[in-house]
């Protein structure tokens, strides 16, 4: 049986907890098997990964257990949670690092890993995940992060980072050396969030090396994925946008972190470019913003309204409202992905993965950003994987 290691940055945060808890649920019968994508029918001839083939873990600066990650969130149900109690016990959280363009430390990050050099980190991360592949007896890992996005930095002032670095690092995110741990350690790396880690050619580079994938970046699970579906449509229809506004409210922990400065830089171009692209001009009004509602909990609640022009000279006006729950619309993506990445792994793609640009607001390595065109992509290419025998 195959076994795939799922190792997750910020395991004890809303999205990592709620996606391997589930799993972890639908593995032992207490929850239907059901993923996001993956589910569709144009994927049930692929021999994907079960949930019982997937063995979690990761870090964060919050340590203790995924149960005690579960509880503290408290979005799963609760009477799910108590039917598979002793497993997510079973789950240690290993101490997260941490480097000055992250977030701020907060009283409840105590358990935090005193490395503090590129090279230390480094080391640290790819000795974390060779100990879980061997504790474990796994053939694959996969690297999510899935923790608080850093500051936004420039790979091009960086573009090829000493990872054998001992001095103590000042210019790069924990994102970076996380993938650059994995790399060297042969595991995949997913970049769930708005970061510019996976724009540095250093990366590229160890991906190619250790033959492991690269995917990303910024999963896109809400307002933007709508956006660019309905632009999409619009286009087809020949109705010209002149403006759309969007605001987000985001009561979590990502919506705390986004009000940091610096720390929605990346979040909100990636989620303001996209729509020119998918129309096919941009002469049109565009804003769009991000609030933090502590009260919202893990809900975010999004609004656009849009004018554009139709058909002799008339005006149509359209308003959306929708209010949903972050993790769970992020949760089977994250799944989803898992299941791709291994799959791929057995014809030994390596590098980055443009055809999984259909998960991201902004998918490195995809020249287009409408949802129809890279979700066929998508089924297209693994299709194609089924019909050619595995290495």
């Amino acid at each position: 049986m195959r076994r795939l290691g799922v190792l997750f940055v910020g395991l004890g945060g809303a999205t990592a907890s709620t996606a391997a808890a589930g799993a972890i649920a639908m593995a032992a019968g207490a929850a239907e098997v059901e993923f996001g994508a993956t589910s569709d029918a144009a994927f049930e001839n692929l021999d994907l990964l079960s949930p019982t083939e997937m063995q979690f873990g990761g870090w964060d600066f919050a340590g203790g257990t995924l149960l005690d990650a579960v509880r503290r969130q408290d979005l799963v149900g609760r009477e799910l949670v108590d039917e598979v109690e002793d497993r997510l016990a079973a789950v240690p959280i290993l101490p997260g690092f941490h480097t000055a363009l992250d977030i701020p430390l907060e009283e409840a990050h105590h358990d935090v890993h005193e490395a503090r050099s590129v090279r230390a980190i480094v080391e640290g991360v790819q000795r974390d995940i060779v100990g879980f592949r061997d504790d474990n007896e796994l053939e694959e890992i996969v690297v999510v992060y899935a923790a608080s996005p850093p500051r936004s930095f420039q790979p091009s002032d960086n573009p090829d980072p000493d990872f054998a670095d001992d001095r103590e690092n000042e210019s790069l995110p924990a994102s970076v050396l996380y993938a650059g741990g994995a790399a060297l350690a042969g595991a995949h790396f997913i970049d769930f969030t708005p970061s510019e880690t996976l724009e540095l050619q250093a990366l590229h580079a160890l991906a190619a090396e250790h033959g492991i994938q690269l995917a990303g970046r910024d999963g896109s699970t809400g307002q933007t994925m709508l956006k660019m579906t309905l632009g999409e449509l619009l286009r087809n229809r020949r109705l010209r946008v002149r403006s759309w506004y969007s605001t987000n409210l985001i009561g979590n922990h990502d919506g705390y972190v986004l009000s940091l400065p610096g720390h929605d830089t990346v979040k909100l171009r990636d989620k303001t470019d996209g729509l020119s692209e998918v129309l096919g001009y941009g002469d049109f009004e565009h804003l769009v913003r991000i609030e933090y509602l502590r009260r919202y909990g893990d809900d975010k609640h999004a609004w656009d309204s849009i004018e554009c022009d139709g058909w002799l000279g008339s005006r149509l006006q359209i308003s959306i409202d929708w209010r949903g729950q972050d993790s769970f619309l992020a949760a089977p993506l994250v799944l989803d992905l898992c299941r791709l990445v291994e799959y791929g792994s057995r014809f030994d793609l390596s590098g980055i993965q443009p055809q999984l640009g259909w998960f991201f607001k902004r998918p490195l390595g995809s020249d287009v950003l409408s949802p129809s065109v890279t979700f066929e992509r998508m089924v297209h290419f693994y299709r194609g994987l089924a019909e050619r025998p595995s290495e």
